[in-house]
């Protein structure tokens, strides 16, 4: 009565000195993230990606550029305009221009000039100026806006998927490690326990004395004896070999670990795929518009128009403006200008001018960018279609797993029942020492098997996680 109280008291302490240590799960995920030298870098090239989205997300700005010429000693004629055959007549001439782009898609341009000349004897000061402006039509399929849109779409997509996937798969790699240690302690555990078994058979030989010591009976046991010492150091030594690579992995010592949830394996599934379908389509978007660009440039339909005011010092204002339509191996530009003098005497004209040429230009560039765009279109619904076998076998993988959490719950309740049996049996007399030991070390082990399992599960739920992205 006493042997079965002692020993149930050191399983008790030896269970309450094991898991003042342990540690739930979810901390050890938490502090493998902080102390995790690869999981640092896997933050770090995340932020550098969102670096370059927030560049790609910046709006087009209206661009502004100014030039300003300064010639101090410009030659000047009496009127002060630049003349540079007044030899004699010095001043200064200030030339500034300001060209402003607005950010739309004609990318309109307003240009600014003016021109200042001043003598030195301050007999004579020139001024003139001329505002003007220009827009584009296109009239192809392709929209430089939306295909800039598309990548930074796609960047983001790309950047936030890679870093919660690299995130979850590295909770997994700390998890089979983890599994991996668990199911090394329960070899060692019944290593240790055949090592014990069989020494204690060669004990008992030498003990009882019957066999000597040069029988082939004794030295079977005792080269059976060695050889499960043997396994036993091996696998200690792969053990310790296990620990440094979980020590490299999540940055922390192994303490043990507290008890595991159950996983939650609930499948959630889209109509269009996840995350990784919708950036397949939008790379098969993005190289559609590479095709449409590539017939734009090849089979151009663009329209430049333009229109200017200019004022003379001599009080003259010109009016000029410009239509210019580019096609594929032909343009024209109508050009229509009056200059309208103080007195008012105006000066119409109409210049037309236009070529052609019989070189259309190769369509090599387009076919690429068809056969790529096709070719992006069927990965498109390859990866949609994978998506959708993934569902399936994601879904068997699921009723695999609560199978064999069935199977697994149900042995560890027989075995829990045959070590209290054993327990009873041992109290009556009825059951020896090494069949409580061994109903023990199953019952454990089963326990053993049981987390692991739960770690499967767990590692099947970031799966499936990542498969939801």
């Amino acid at each position: 009565m006493k042997k079965i109280k002692l020993i149930t008291a050191f399983f008790l302490v030896l269970f309450v000195l094991t898991n003042l240590n342990a540690v739930s799960l979810d901390e050890i995920l938490t502090s493998s993230k902080e102390n995790s030298p690869s999981f640092q870098n896997i933050v770090l090239s995340y932020q550098s990606g969102l670096l370059t989205v927030s560049d790609l997300e910046e709006d087009d700005k209206t661009s502004i550029k100014v030039d300003i010429t300064v010639d101090p000693l410009a030659n000047l004629d009496s009127s002060g305009n630049s003349n540079p055959l007044a030899a004699t007549e010095k001043g200064i001439t200030i030339n500034p221009t300001v060209s402003v782009t607005l950010p739309n898609d004609g990318n309109t341009t307003i240009t600014t000039s003016g021109n200042l000349g001043a003598r030195y004897d301050g007999k004579a000061i020139s001024l003139s100026g001329e505002i003007g402006a220009s827009h584009s039509f296109d009239f192809s399929p392709y929209n430089s806006n939306h295909s800039k849109d598309l990548t930074y779409t796609i960047t983001k997509y790309s950047t936030d998927l890679t870093y919660k996937k690299a995130e979850l798969n590295f909770e997994k790699s700390v998890i089979s490690t983890i599994s991996s240690i668990l199911s090394m302690e329960k070899q060692i555990k019944t290593l240790e326990n055949d090592y014990n078994k069989q020494k204690k058979n060669v004990e008992k030989i030498e003990t009882l004395g019957t066999y000597s010591s040069s029988s082939s009976v004794y030295i079977s046991a005792k080269n059976l004896l060695a050889q499960k010492e043997a396994t036993l150091e091996s696998t200690k030594e792969q053990y310790n070999n296990l620990l440094v690579s979980y020590k490299t992995i999540s940055g922390l010592d192994w303490d043990g670990l507290d008890e595991l949830d159950e996983p939650n394996l609930d499948l959630v599934t889209y109509n269009g795929g996840n995350t990784e379908v919708l950036i397949t389509s939008l790379n098969a978007e993005k190289d559609e518009d590479s095709y449409n660009k590539a017939v734009a440039e090849e089979n151009p339909s663009l329209l430049t128009t333009s229109l200017g005011v200019g004022v003379t010092s001599n009080t003259t204002v010109n009016v000029s403006a410009s239509a210019r339509y580019s096609a594929k191996n032909w343009n024209v530009t109508l050009a229509p200008s009056v200059s309208i003098k103080k007195d008012g005497e105006t000066t119409p004209s109409l210049t037309i001018s236009g070529s052609w040429k019989n070189d259309t230009g190769s369509s090599t560039s387009v076919k690429s960018s068809l056969y790529k765009a096709q070719s992006s279109n069927n990965d498109y619904l390859s990866a949609l279609s994978s998506y959708n076998e993934n569902v399936q076998a994601y879904t068997l993988k699921i009723l695999d797993w609560n199978n064999s959490k069935a199977s697994s719950k149900a042995n560890l309740e027989y075995l829990e029942s045959v070590k209290e049996n054993e327990e009873e049996l041992f109290k009556l007399g009825l059951a020896t020492q090494d069949d409580l030991d061994s109903a023990i070390l199953n019952y454990e082990n089963a326990l053993i098997d049981w987390d692991i399992l739960l770690l499967e599960g767990l590692s099947i739920e970031r799966d499936l996680k990542i498969f939801a992205l």
